[in-house]
């Protein structure tokens, strides 16, 4: 089975990528299609027959599905709302009428959460993407050298940046690291002295950064824990999530119990066709 997926080189679609081709080699074919831009599919793309194209984030997916399903329509289509994006399709904004194609040529919409589910008002499926649990672990002679990690990713409403740097700002002695995807998710806020930025981290990297850390703090204005956390607890650390502590990962969050699943969704969705 071919599957395409679609998003950016370091976004959940590429982790889904690779998660598919370990734990699902034989089953899938998986290929990660990156669009350098709104309508535009890379070369070696264009020709290449999926049976499924899965976008995963609603940004990134919003023209690239509509492409594949027009260039051949027995090509099923996913679309997977991932967390910021379905805050924003809920605006009911300009955002939400551009998105609107994908949204009516998927075949099958998915959603990280049920409060997502909840929040767009569209009939899909809950699946959270899960974590690599063979990449995140603890190791037992771990020596933290920071205290806390915080992630602000796109909107730093929505992740409750002025909650984090007021709180950094209170507890001077703490020493904080804010993970970021790029400098402008920063929306100009000021960042206290205690607090070092670091971004561009890649997912293989992750592992390492969680290790250097004694606790990681995810606040944000979504009611669904992130994977994020569940990362983090698999690294041994203390996590506060939204002020509610995070000491176990579901099994149905760890890829190696998640993968199967979604590949028999796949089938399901393929059997539909026949």
């Amino acid at each position: 089975m071919r599957v395409g997926l679609i998003g950016r080189h370091d976004s959940a679609a590429a982790i889904l990528a690779y998660q598919l081709g370990t734990y699902a080699p034989e089953t899938i074919e998986a290929s990660l299609v990156e669009p350098t831009k709104p309508w535009h599919i890379p070369g070696r793309f264009r020709d290449l027959r999926f049976d499924i194209v899965h976008g995963i984030g609603a940004w990134g997916a919003w023209a690239t599905l509509p492409w594949f399903k027009l260039k051949n329509a027995d090509t099923k289509a996913i679309l997977h709302f991932v967390g910021t994006d379905a805050v924003l399709y809920s605006e009911r904004s300009l955002v939400t009428w551009k998105w609107m194609p994908s949204i009516r040529c998927a075949d099958l919409v998915l959603f990280c959460g049920e409060h997502l589910r909840q929040m767009t008002h569209i009939k899909g499926e809950v699946w959270p993407l899960p974590v690599t649990d063979g990449l995140f672990r603890d190791e037992p002679d771990r020596k933290p050298e920071r205290d806390i990690l915080y992630y602000c990713g796109l909107g730093p409403g929505i992740y409750r940046l002025k909650d984090f740097t007021t709180y950094a700002r209170e507890h001077p002695q703490t020493t904080f690291t804010l993970l970021i995807r790029d400098p402008r998710d920063l929306g100009g806020f000021e960042i206290p002295p205690n607090v070092d930025v670091a971004t561009g981290v890649r997912h293989d990297e992750m592992p390492r950064l969680y290790r250097a850390h004694r606790k990681m703090m995810r606040w944000t204005i979504h009611d669904g824990v992130p994977k994020m956390v569940y990362e983090a607890v698999l690294c041994g650390l203390e996590v506060d999530f939204n002020g509610r502590s995070i000491t176990s990962v579901p099994d149905e969050m760890l890829a190696s119990k998640a993968i199967p699943k979604l590949v028999k969704m796949y089938e399901r969705l393929l059997a539909c066709a026949t």
